[in-house]
């Protein structure tokens, strides 16, 4: 059981009615994520920075 994927724990046509629900007719492009994850990285980078600063004084 741990080793199933899951997606395989639900019912077969759960599954397919889920995919054809969530289907989206964008595409989201690599630089998209890119760009993203370097706003989300310096967004932690500037929270984490702040915080660690606050509890050193």
């Amino acid at each position: 059981m741990p080793l199933q994927a899951s997606d395989e724990l639900l019912p077969f046509p759960l599954i397919q009615i889920a995919k054809t629900l969530v289907q989206t007719q964008e595409q989201i492009t690599q630089t998209t994520y890119i760009l993203v994850s370097l706003v989300w990285v310096g967004v932690y980078y500037i929270i984490s920075r702040f915080r660690l600063l606050k509890s050193d004084w």
